[in-house]
């Protein structure tokens, strides 16, 4: 049977090679990692090359942000074997004692608000996942999405099992329902359970149509998050984070936890979630003045320039922008410089053109000149000059009659 660890600082060296038969050339039994945990995954090779049966072994360590994991040995919906340790070397050792991850029937759709759908589909895993982009009242008229699916697709190996499973919004431990507040009129929420996909939701702050339950909860914290303008609002969780993806900028908000699975909680601190950097605190605003090249520089494998080399990049200057104690709203006379530039820059360039137009049909003598006692006096009699003039001669004999 699977057995529990409650994890600590222990960090583990770790085999973190593909074995493969059909690759030889990554046979590279030198290469290792240190991480909270090792693990390694057996899988079949589907390969024209392969002869049946083969196996293919990819071992590594992983980070897991949680209080617990279980270790030992399992075996997923697809037949796959993953194992988890936490000595060195530990990976290496051939599967034993393998648990078999009880198998569910899910939902495998996708859903906007505007009517959009395509619902009745099935699909089989160890866990049913949903998830919805909830949007506050004056988010403007934006589609809702609502997505239900199984493990699989575009998940890495870990998500296949009982450690991690990815939605749209990203990669979370399995079994836990969150809703994460993205910026300030943005909130993903999102579910793994190993049950019918019907039941696996979690309560909206912004529910609008979804028939989600509202979550009128209080007593959480405010954090930073950003505004659709430039600058920062509050948003209120359980929890802060500052998220960090290779070759992206970081990302700030909020995390609120269902109350049905408050024994499941992030632990606080940094944290490696497979292409995710995260870090957790759990103080009013504690997320909005860190610098994460600093507090992400301690985990393993981190690809980030070291601190030395970088300018904190915090979240916002002391006292550059003020808030609203009761509302978490940006006061009015915080100068919002983006909104600024996006309404002056656009009408310059109307102003441009149509001087460009007028001036070009004066020139042209299309168009009168709006200012002729500017002109040179001399222009003006050469201009007079040039006028053509029409003489009309009347006969006398036309006058006769």
């Amino acid at each position: 049977l699977l057995s529990l660890l409650i994890s600590d600082a222990f960090a583990a060296e770790c085999h973190d090679y593909l074995d493969s038969p059909i690759i030889p050339s990554v046979l590279d039994s030198n290469n290792t990692c240190i991480g909270s945990f090792c693990y390694r995954i057996e899988y079949p090779i589907n390969n024209s090359e392969a002869e049946r049966n083969q196996i293919a072994v990819l071992m590594g360590c992983l980070d897991y942000p949680l209080a617990s994991l279980k270790l030992g040995c399992r075996r997923n919906y697809l037949e796959w074997i993953l194992c988890v340790c936490d000595t060195d070397f530990c990976n290496g050792d051939n599967s034993t004692a393998v648990f078999d991850l009880p198998k569910v029937q899910c939902r495998d759709d996708f859903m906007t608000s505007d009517g959009n759908t395509d619902i009745g589909k099935k699909c089989e895993s160890n866990y049913c996942i949903t998830w919805r982009n909830g949007q506050s009242p004056d988010a403007g008229g934006l589609t809702s999405s609502q997505d239900y699916k199984c493990q699989g697709g575009w998940d890495q190996p870990l998500e296949m099992f009982d450690i991690y499973t990815r939605t749209i919004g990203g990669t979370f431990p399995a079994g836990m329902c969150v809703s994460y507040q993205i910026a300030d009129h943005y909130i993903d929420e999102m579910c793994s359970c190993p049950y019918n996909s019907e039941n696996c939701t979690t309560p909206s702050l912004w529910p609008k149509t979804s028939g989600r339950p509202l979550d009128d909860r209080s007593g959480f914290i405010d954090c930073a998050t950003p505004s659709d303008f430039g600058g920062m609002r509050k948003c209120k969780g359980h929890v802060c984070y500052i998220m960090k993806q290779k070759y992206r900028d970081e990302a700030y908000g909020c995390i609120r936890y269902d109350e049905r699975y408050m024994d499941k909680k992030f632990t606080l601190g940094a944290h490696k979630i497979l292409d995710y950097y995260w870090y957790f605190c759990d103080k009013g605003m504690c997320n909005a003045n860190e610098d994460p090249g600093k507090i992400f520089s301690g985990l393993y494998q981190y690809d980030e320039p070291p601190p030395g080399n970088r300018s904190c990049k915090c979240f916002i200057e002391i006292g550059a922008i003020t808030f609203d104690d009761e509302v978490g709203e940006l006061k009015k006379e915080a100068i919002n410089l983006t909104l600024i530039l996006s309404i002056s820059i656009p009408f310059g360039f109307v102003i441009v053109i149509l001087s460009t137009v007028v001036g070009y049909r004066i020139y042209a003598k299309q168009w009168p000149h709006p200012f002729p006692f500017l002109l040179d006096k001399s222009r003006v009699r050469r201009r007079i000059a040039d006028t053509p003039t029409v003489i009309t001669v009347v006969s006398s004999k036309s006058k006769d009659k």
